[in-house]
Parts: structure tokens; sequence; C-alpha cells
């Protein structure tokens, strides 16, 4: 077996899409949103009451260099804050 066979075999298979395919996920995504908005847009605005008030919060403290830190970690933490969101909005589209 040749080293190519070799690396090829434990590497996963890759899908290919086409370049417009994201935009297609955004509008899915729009439609997804818009079954149940009052949901989806009051997490939101509490998430972004939050995430402003935290942001304000180092700013005013001297920790402004913490506020990007803190929107990376909210990029991992806001989906896992709304287990109850998503599968409202499972069972919507199913």
């Amino acid at each position: 077996m040749s080293d190519t066979d070799k690396q090829s075999a434990l590497l996963p298979d890759v899908r290919e899409i086409k370049i417009l395919e994201p935009l297609n996920w955004l509008k899915l995504g729009w439609a997804d949103l818009w079954k149940i908005p009052s949901q989806a847009l009051t997490y939101g605005v509490i998430l972004a009451l939050i995430s402003g008030g935290l942001a304000l919060g180092l700013l005013f403290s001297g920790a402004a260099s913490w506020i990007m830190v803190l929107a990376g970690g909210f990029l991992f933490i806001a989906p896992m804050m709304a287990p109850r969101t998503v599968a409202t909005a499972i069972s919507a589209i199913t």
C-alpha cells in the first residue's frame, strides 16, 4: 500500500457544496425564525442585553481588552443556552 493510499484511508470523505449553498442555509434559517418569532426574538433580545451589559461593565471597569474574549465565548455559549428554542424550532419544522 502506497503512502497516498494510507493517507486517503485516514481522511474522511468531503462533501462538495455549491458556491451559493450557504445562502440557501441562511434562507432556511430565516424561514425557521419566523415559524416561532416571539420565542426566537425574545431569546435574541435577552442574550443581546446580557452581552451588552457585560461588555459595558468591562469597558467602564477598565478591562476593555476582555470584550473580544467575551464575544468569542458567546459564540460557543449562546447555542448551549437555547435548548428550548432549538427544540421548538425543530418541532415546528417537522
